[in-house]
């Protein structure tokens, strides 16, 4: 039987549609699959490897004493290794990354035994989420608080964590300003001080004695730290600059 011109033409329509998969009738628009693609703004910047020998330099708050010298950043497993060299001091200390942040507690060696460090991410709510290390360990903490009184950085906070070896604890924070940095108090069963800085959505704090410094930086690129630094036995503050070789 002739099929006639018309069912030629529709059997020629549908082995097109067999030939090229798209479902002619019906079928997927696969023509722009990333056209209604949502990205989620909020979510934190891959952390990149930042292990390797750094060119510093560096000067107090009032750019007096400036330095230079030598960054070692070595990774030990979940936290990072540091040790300056910067004429006549060589610091050493541990520190933690959450994204774009990377914090440190530093101290002579001989006096480091006991400092740590802990960096938070702040929240637009002012919540924070943070991590915690300690000299000579090799894993870190972490940490959740919910602030309850005050506003912007200071105040009291509800605090829930998990230390590096697995036990739950939970308790308050006390924040008071101090000068241009922070002091930190931890009620969480065996209360606990520290004194830190406060810079946009980040924070750093050292704790463990007067003789724990901290350093905050943000990684602006896989060779580029911009930082800074203090401490609570004099209460100094100053600013580094980091380069990969």
């Amino acid at each position: 039987m002739n099929p006639g011109p018309v069912r030629i033409i529709i059997l020629f329509l549908n082995m097109l549609c067999i030939v090229f998969t798209t479902g002619c009738a019906g079928g997927a628009d696969v023509s722009d699959v990333k056209k209604n693609e949502t990205k989620n703004i909020n979510s934190a910047p891959a952390e990149l490897e930042l292990s390797g020998v750094y060119i510093v330099s560096g000067a107090d708050e009032n750019n007096a004493h400036p330095y230079q010298g030598t960054l070692d950043i070595t990774n030990q497993g979940d936290v990072y290794g540091f040790n300056w060299h910067t004429n006549p001091s060589k610091p050493g200390g541990v520190g933690v990354q959450i994204g774009d942040a990377l914090a440190a507690t530093y101290a002579d060696p001989s006096s480091g035994k006991g400092c740590g460090v802990a960096l938070y991410k702040i929240a637009s709510d002012g919540s924070l989420d943070g991590k915690i290390a300690k000299w000579g360990q090799y894993t870190f903490g972490i940490e959740k608080a919910v602030r309850t009184e005050g506003k912007n950085f200071d105040g009291k906070y509800k605090v829930s964590g998990t230390t590096n070896d697995g036990k739950a604890y939970e308790g308050t924070i006390e924040v008071v300003k101090n000068g241009k940095g922070f002091q930190f108090t931890w009620h969480t069963g065996t209360d606990s001080t520290g004194f830190g800085i406060w810079r946009g959505n980040r924070a750093a704090i050292s704790f463990g004695g007067a003789q724990c410094s901290f350093a905050l930086y943000q990684v602006m690129s896989p060779r580029l730290l911009e930082g800074h630094w203090g401490g609570q036995r004099q209460v100094t503050f100053g600013t580094e600059t980091a380069k990969r070789q």
